[in-house]
């Protein structure tokens, strides 16, 4: 698997936070945006660096478990966000981000358990 992949995500992370900080002039929404999916797709990326380099087809299970931990992560920020009455539109913004964080990683696992599965044939 290209290594190329894991900075894609690094990529759009960076990228949507530039945008959100350039069009709304909100230093706290692109702080919350980049940390919390900084952080997070750091996260995949250090449990999922050793399985893509040993080529292991065995990573359903902890892709699941990741996506629903990661999920249960923004509802704790929510809760948090709510306590603290933060602005709930950082956060919002945060998961529109991070849906597209999502998008990348079942794009680069699907991409990964294809080229894993080519060669047995």
């Amino acid at each position: 698997m290209n290594n190329i992949k894991f900075v894609l995500g690094f990529c759009w992370i960076f990228l949507c936070s530039l945008f959100l900080w350039v069009f709304f002039k909100n230093v706290s929404m692109t702080v919350t945006t980049l940390g919390l999916n900084g952080g997070l797709y750091l996260v995949y990326v250090l449990l999922f660096y050793k399985p893509y380099r040993a080529k292991s087809i065995e990573i359903l299970q902890p892709s699941l478990l990741l996506i629903t931990l990661q999920m249960m992560f923004f509802l704790f920020a929510a809760g948090v966000f709510w306590y603290d009455n933060l602005p709930f539109v950082n956060l919002l913004w945060a998961l529109l981000v991070f849906v597209g964080v999502l998008a990348i990683q079942v794009w680069e696992q699907t991409a990964f358990l294809k080229s894993v599965e080519k060669p047995h044939k």
